[in-house]
């Protein structure tokens, strides 16, 4: 029971490494069908209930929170995660796409300090995601089991996930393109940006 409730946790929490859109668009059909399921009970309670009963006043709380709250995930967080599927499977861009040198060892002293970060790297022209990851026990608070992985690879020891990692340096750098998908802007980037400004 416990494992399907996890199960089910991890289907609607949202994954910053998918590279398919499919599982995004389940997780849409489920959440309308959730949503319009809930509307409906709401609107059976609003008919056939008597507004001033203890009941109502128990359940009209939460069950309006729970509408807002599925709403809320369909019209903000599913689009976000259709971004980063979008930004996992488009081709380089060597005109466009540029990233901010980071040395690699401020990279692993970043990983290390958080239980769950993603840098989305450039490798010859490629993008290439590594980081940290953990599940995390709601009992408890906390995060346990962290892992390192290189795209698809994962790693139980920082030291090997280091070593990989450094084969994708140049001059002891990395060329880091975003950090948790938050865009890590060039001194040139920044500059054609406020000439776009300027221009406007």
């Amino acid at each position: 029971m416990r494992k399907l409730i996890q199960k089910i946790g991890d289907f609607f929490l949202p994954d910053p490494k998918l590279t398919s859109f499919r599982k995004l668009i389940i997780k849409g059909i489920v959440y309308l069908c959730i949503f319009f399921t809930l509307c409906g009970i709401d609107y059976l309670y609003f008919l056939f209930m008597n507004k001033d009963s203890v009941l109502w006043k128990i359940i009209s709380g939460p069950h309006a929170a729970a509408i807002i709250f599925t709403g809320m995930f369909f019209l903000i967080v599913l689009p976000g995660e259709f971004g980063d599927v979008y930004d996992n499977t488009r081709p380089f861009n060597p005109d466009k796409d540029r990233g901010k040198k980071y040395s690699l060892n401020t990279v692993i002293n970043m990983i290390k300090k958080n239980d769950i970060i993603e840098f989305k790297i450039i490798v010859d022209n490629q993008f290439v995601n590594i980081g940290a990851s953990s599940d995390y026990l709601n009992s408890n608070n906390s995060f346990f089991d962290k892992s390192y992985y290189i795209n698809d690879i994962e790693f139980n020891d920082i030291e090997e996930f280091q070593e990989r990692v450094a084969l994708f340096c140049k001059k002891e750098k990395l060329s880091v393109y975003s950090i948790d998908g938050v865009r890590q802007a060039t001194k040139k980037n920044k500059r054609s940006r406020n000439k776009k400004a300027e221009n406007k």
